[in-house]
């Protein structure tokens, strides 16, 4: 169980790591998971933040999203108004879709879906 309140950020490497959490836990809590999307690095990989102590992690990729071809339509106008639907958005991500390709994550994805478990922190 873990000895240290803390938090977990997932995050790409080459990128400012966000005020935000990915997983929190509590000193003497039961092991916790939780799944988790990021956004990979240009060479594909994510960074694991931990505020305190030490922790053991489990990682489990299980799935990746890929760019799509084109975003969704933009917003129409109000009924009665003048003027056409918006433009189209711009590309959006797809997926998540199962794991393959090289070591699981083929070169196009742009994010993974990762489970990540806290199994014990110091």
């Amino acid at each position: 169980m873990p000895s240290t309140s803390s938090f977990l950020t997932v995050y790409p490497p080459d990128q400012q790591r966000p005020f935000t959490t990915s997983s929190n836990w509590v000193a003497n809590q039961a092991p916790t998971t939780n799944a988790v999307t990021s956004g990979l690095s240009a060479d594909g990989k994510v960074s694991l933040y931990n505020l305190s102590g030490t922790v053991n992690l489990i990682v489990d990729v299980v799935g990746y999203y890929e760019p799509a071809a084109s975003g969704p339509g933009g917003p129409a106008g109000v009924a009665g108004a003048p003027g056409a639907a918006g433009a189209q958005g711009p590309a959006g991500a797809q997926g998540p879709a199962g794991v393959d390709g090289v070591n699981g994550t083929p070169a196009v994805a742009v994010a993974v879906a990762v489970a990540v478990a806290v199994t014990q922190s110091g």
